[in-house]
């Protein structure tokens, strides 16, 4: 699954995935990369939540000060 999210990790993994699909198209015999799901950090969720409520309400972020 590709990572929506620019960061290194986001693109190694879609970097891996593409490779996977070369090597798929070209009938290879050679091992597939791994490909992993980004890490959530469960701390956080709350704070996205809230994020989230915020906008759908029209507010700004809460760390939007100016």
């Amino acid at each position: 699954m590709p990572i929506g999210l620019a960061t290194m990790e986001g693109a190694h993994s879609s970097a891996r995935l593409a490779v996977n699909a070369l090597l798929d198209r070209a009938g290879s015999d050679a091992a597939r990369c791994t490909v992993t799901s980004l890490h959530r950090e469960p701390a956080l969720e709350l704070l996205k939540r809230h994020d989230r409520t915020r906008y759908r309400l029209g507010l700004p972020n809460a760390l939007d000060w100016g």
